[in-house]
């Protein structure tokens, strides 16, 4: 008589590069969001100058445009950050796509609301305003 014994087996976890990729991605746009916070609320850059009363218009719009281009490499910085984070979870979404089906329900449901203009020619829930109009 032979005994048989079962053994709890850990599942293969498949979705290792895409969960990585989408937590980078998350950390990215919460990292940006705090980064334009603090630029916006003067923390990490020079407040706004004060227009003096008796400046002239042009001078008063000479020191605004001096402070603003000492904001510009900060918030080229915050702007690539949220540019990185959304498009790792841009490949992240691919990934998962493929990790679900393509076929599957969810993910033609999903392909759909993203798709800027559908085949029907109605405009698609997409962020992307401009690229909805219906094609004539």
């Amino acid at each position: 008589m032979q005994t048989q014994t079962a053994k709890r087996v850990p599942a293969k976890d498949t979705a290792g590069a895409p969960q990585i990729v989408g937590y980078l991605g998350a950390a990215a746009l919460v990292i940006a969001a705090a980064w334009f916070g603090l630029a916006m609320r003067g923390v990490t850059v020079a407040p706004a100058p004060e227009a003096n009363p008796d400046a002239t218009p042009l001078q008063v719009m000479l020191g605004y445009y001096r402070w603003q281009v000492t904001t510009l490499p900060q918030e080229r910085v915050y702007t690539s950050i949220a540019i990185a984070g959304f498009l790792c979870l841009a490949v992240a979404a691919v990934f998962i796509r493929d990790l679900l089906g393509r076929d599957r329900a969810l993910s033609r449901s999903a392909r759909c609301l993203s798709a800027p203009v559908p085949p029907r020619g109605y405009p698609g829930v997409s962020w992307n305003s401009g690229a909805t109009a219906p094609s004539a």
